[in-house]
């Protein structure tokens, strides 16, 4: 089952998104609710606070190791359903999982913590830049 990670989805199931089965519809639907869920917190502070925690993580070995131990379990989900498309055949068979993952939630953790591009509307910003790697991973003919 895809579910919660880190501290947040520890304390509220619903804190990071639904929970998505392994085993659901289709990869671009489990991988559309992981996305939706890249940089939701309940607590409206977080996203004042995330933007000046983030030079402390890049300096201090101590809280690196604490944010990798926060989102690893998310990766760790999307590398799953990753993988699990290569099996069905719906992402390619020579796919780079690690670059995938990080393609998936590099552009919306970047744009909800930083607002990096103010021309990008973030309504439908998951739904874009999963279609849009999606593309790029399916199937060559």
């Amino acid at each position: 089952m895809v579910g919660q990670a880190g501290a947040a989805g520890r304390r509220d199931p619903q804190a990071q998104g639904a929970a998505v089965d392994a085993q659901g519809e289709s990869v671009r639907e489990d991988l559309l609710i992981l996305a939706r869920g890249v940089g939701r917190n309940p607590d409206p502070r977080a996203s004042k606070i995330m933007p000046c925690l983030v030079p402390e993580v890049h300096r201090s070995p101590e809280q690196y190791a604490v944010y990798q131990e926060i989102v690893q379990p998310r990766r760790e989900l999307t590398r799953e359903v990753l993988r699990r498309g290569v099996q069905t055949g719906e992402l390619r068979a020579d796919l780079d999982v690690e670059l995938a993952t990080l393609l998936l939630t590099g552009p919306v953790l970047l744009q909800k913590i930083f607002k990096w591009n103010p021309d990008i509307d973030e309504t439908d910003l998951p739904e874009r830049v999963v279609d849009t790697v999606l593309a790029g991973l399916a199937p060559r003919p």
